[in-house]
């Protein structure tokens, strides 16, 4: 690669991290004008901090799941297996306090994080260490004028997906309350990652400006 190009590419990624770092900001800016005037400080750190502990998540390269550990009997697995292409995989059961139930097939890439998440989400489901969250927010796709009023007290799941291709990401409720499935659409491809990351409590230096993900996890965000 020739220096101007080295040079391009520089100066392009550089601008590239400033306006995802500009967009991050927003959204606090956002979420503090819709939320956090509303309720003090404290309570604010308390709802997130049960949505972390409340919450498994399955991560992969673009796209997280989570769900709601109010909504969920018990869990069992993973169980291990190579498919034809030789590829190894897990396959984590989830079984929904409404018996039903859902398999979940993991790829082994991810299994240090994900297999750590699920065994602590299954712990404390079995010690019935798992408390009511009553989290209120607000949520507004970039398409949209007015902003829907959620709660994660109703929020049995909630999914996003980056699309790094065309820019944009999107984010995902299933709510019980009413039952209705909730889609907001961001023309950057980290804006819903980042999203959830500030519900769960993580302020800007806390977040990858690139990926819309924390840098570091918290001690109870697995």
């Amino acid at each position: 690669m020739s220096k101007i190009k080295k040079i391009i590419l520089i100066i392009v990624s550089f601008f590239a991290f400033i306006i995802a770092l500009c967009v991050i900001v927003d959204i606090l800016d956002y979420k503090d004008n819709e939320n956090t005037t509303k309720i003090d400080k404290a309570e604010m750190s308390k709802r997130a901090e049960l949505l972390r502990k409340n919450t498994l998540t399955f991560e992969e390269s673009f796209y997280t799941r989570h769900y709601n550990l109010n909504y969920i009997q018990n869990l069992e697995g993973p169980v291990k297996y190579v498919d034809r292409n030789g590829e190894a995989n897990n396959i984590f059961t989830i079984n929904f306090i409404d018996k039903t139930s859902i398999k979940i097939t993991n790829s082994d890439d991810f299994e240090w994080q994900n297999l750590k998440a699920f065994e602590v989400a299954a712990e404390r489901i079995k010690y019935g260490e798992i408390e009511t969250i009553d989290y209120p927010f607000r949520m507004r796709g970039d398409d949209e004028k007015v902003s829907t009023e959620l709660n994660f007290k109703y929020i049995y799941d909630f999914a996003t997906v980056s699309d790094f291709i065309n820019g944009k990401s999107y984010l995902f409720f299933g709510a019980i309350n009413p039952m209705s499935n909730y889609i907001f659409t961001f023309t950057n491809a980290f804006t819903a990652e980042a999203y959830i990351s500030i519900l769960k409590g993580y302020r800007d230096k806390e977040i990858n400006s690139m990926t819309g993900r924390p840098l570091t996890n918290k001690n109870d965000d697995f």
